[in-house]
């Protein structure tokens, strides 16, 4: 017996990006509750995002960032948060390596973008992550868990600050 339909979002069920055939897919919803068969879309993206696609997201589990966050009828049940003091630590890497303004921080409830941020960046990542709020600063941490933190560093020192990451990352395995 299915009990569970999980999917990927982008060019698996929607060939471009927001286009699916909605009316189609709702009238399938139906039959696929009826049966019992919970429905499990996935993506890269915010769960916002994916949130945002379906009217009925109240009666479904939604798979975001990733699969680092699910939300089952609209409520979180699973979040794979970094460690806080972890992200403090990167973050800060980060900003002393010239990277902060192609970096976004991606919490649970919004991504995070500088102010000053690199405008070709962030067209890029609105993308992907269009619930998102702007800081003046990374630091302190935006009130909220962390799930994902995307660089992309353009002209940046990124062999240094790769280096530097993974010396803060060994750190915290050997706590475990």
């Amino acid at each position: 017996m299915i009990k569970l339909i999980a999917f990927d979002m982008d060019e698996s069920f929607m060939p471009r990006k927001g286009f699916y055939e909605r009316e189609r897919w709702a009238r399938d919803f139906d039959l696929l509750r009826a049966k019992g068969i919970r429905v499990l879309p996935i993506s890269g993206d915010q769960y916002q995002q994916v949130a945002d696609l379906f009217p009925m997201k109240d009666e479904m589990t939604i798979g975001g960032l990733n699969g680092s966050v699910i939300f089952e009828k609209g409520q979180l049940i699973k979040a794979d948060e970094i460690d806080r003091s972890m992200v403090q630590k990167i973050m800060q890497i980060i900003a002393g390596n010239g990277l902060a303004q192609r970096t976004m921080l991606c919490g649970i409830n919004y991504c995070y973008f500088l102010e000053q941020a690199d405008p070709a960046f962030r067209e890029r990542m609105n993308f992907y992550f269009s619930h998102n709020q702007n800081v003046s600063s990374f630091l302190p941490l935006p009130d909220d868990k962390f799930t994902e933190i995307v660089i992309v560093p353009g002209t940046g020192r990124m062999d240094e600050t790769e280096e530097k990451l993974k010396a803060v990352c060994a750190e915290k395995t050997a706590d475990f």
